[in-house]
């Protein structure tokens, strides 16, 4: 279990809610009218019990990943919702945007957002997404050599989906030639395994901290604080001219950089988690 605020709240939740359950239950068998030592025996009897509870109602919580809501782990996600049709944000009925929604919103703690209005638009438009997204996704164009990895959210182009494209999330099963992913809308409208060729894809959102772009080369990770791209990469011994930036964001899925705040703390923010692809 991973420990977090969250789960040592819930931790004392827990705990109090059974131990204060095993006094309440128990406090009219306390033997009242007896002598002072039998009484205490009886209630220190009696919180003991209501200790023990507590602490094995905790040790009996289900691990991280297990439960619903926030920061639930893939597998649970799956086990969750395989099968559901899911319309997440209310509108035009279960979609292939509602599952990656989903995604975000259970697993990464991203509150859902608009993708543009097609679902492709979430990886052509990736350098307009919440900052937060692009903390925690990196943009990775399809190649020959790209197969998609567990957890990947996968994006098809215009050539499918009546021109809107198609995204869903790869199982981590497939070659250069086919793979799977869990999708909504693509020959069912429930959340299902399905078998895709390459046709019409345009590449992956990849979660960072994932294994990393084939064949790429990446900056030392940048471990200080300053909240200056140009510092952090002077920092690491790195170029840090405007020009020498806008070749740095043409290969991270920066798009038009011209040096805008928004820009930088995304190019940032990959420095610092180690994502951050030398041109």
């Amino acid at each position: 279990m991973k420990i977090t605020k969250e789960t040592i709240r819930r931790m004392l939740r827990t705990f109090l809610q059974v131990a204060v359950g095993i006094l309440a239950s128990n406090l009219a068998l306390l033997p009242w009218t007896a002598d002072s030592a039998e009484l205490k025996a009886a209630v220190t009897g009696m919180l003991a019990t209501a200790i023990a509870a507590g602490i094995a109602a905790i040790m009996n919580m289900e691990r991280d990943g297990d439960r619903g809501g926030a920061g639930m782990t893939l597998d649970a996600f799956v086990k969750k919702y395989l099968g559901t049709a899911i319309d997440a944000d209310g509108a035009a009925g279960a979609q292939c945007v509602d599952l990656i929604k989903l995604y975000l919103k259970d697993c990464f703690e991203i509150t859902p957002f608009s993708f543009g209005g097609s679902a492709r638009m979430l990886y052509e438009n990736y350098s307009q997404m919440p900052e937060r997204f692009c903390k925690a996704f990196v943009r990775i164009a399809n190649t020959p050599e790209l197969v998609p990895q567990r957890g990947d959210i996968c994006v098809w182009g215009s050539g499918v989906g009546c021109g809107h494209g198609h995204v869903a999330i790869a199982t981590g099963e497939g070659d250069t030639h086919r793979f799977i992913s869990w999708d909504m809308n693509w020959y069912g409208i429930e959340m299902h395994r399905q078998d895709h060729n390459y046709a019409a894809f345009l590449g992956v959102l990849r979660p960072i901290g994932a294994q990393p772009v084939p064949g790429a080369t990446y900056f030392k990770r940048y471990t200080g604080s300053s909240t200056s791209i140009v510092d952090a990469l002077e920092a690491i011994g790195a170029q840090s001219s405007l020009s020498y930036r806008r070749k740095i964001a043409a290969v991270n899925g920066i798009e038009k950089y011209v040096g805008l705040p928004t820009q930088n703390r995304k190019m940032l923010a990959k420095l610092k988690a180690g994502t951050l692809i030398r041109p």
